[in-house]
C-alpha cells in the first residue's frame, strides 16, 4: 500500500513556529516538536491531521522550519511580556512564567512527512 505524502508548508521564521505551538497549547497541550539535523541545519517540524478532508479520513499536514546551525538543546523556553516575545533553546527549566516546549530529535523523519 502506498502512503500518500503529507501536505507541507514552511514557516517564515522560528518565531512563527514557536508562537503556533504556544498559542494552540491551551486547546490540546503543547504539540510534539520534532527535530532532525541535515547539511549543517536543524529542521524543526510538527505534524497534525486535518480531519474529514473530502473523501479522506484525514489529511496529514507537516509544517517545518529549517534553522541554520545544529541545535542540541532539549527544550525551548517561551515567555510573553509587555516588551514582546522571548524564547531560547535550553537544557533546563526556566523561571516561572516560561512555557516549556520539549524537542524530540529523530534520526530521520519518515519519508512521507517531508
Amino acid at each position: 500500500m502506498e502512503i500518500p505524502k503529507s501536505q507541507t508548508f514552511k514557516f517564515k521564521s522560528m518565531n512563527d513556529l514557536v508562537r503556533l505551538l504556544v498559542s494552540s497549547a491551551h486547546e490540546r497541550g503543547i504539540a510534539n516538536l520534532f527535530a532532525s539535523t541535515k547539511d549543517g541545519k536543524t529542521v524543526f517540524f510538527i505534524t497534525q491531521i486535518l480531519p474529514g478532508y473530502y473523501q479522506y479520513r484525514g489529511l496529514p499536514l507537516t509544517a517545518f522550519y529549517e534553522y541554520d546551525g545544529i541545535i542540541d538543546k532539549k527544550f525551548i523556553a517561551y515567555k510573553l511580556t509587555e516588551q514582546g516575545e522571548e524564547w531560547e533553546f535550553t537544557n533546563s527549566l526556566k523561571t516561572p512564567g516560561f512555557q516549556i516546549i520539549p524537542i524530540i530529535y529523530v534520526e530521520s523523519p519518515p519519508e512521507f512527512l517531508l
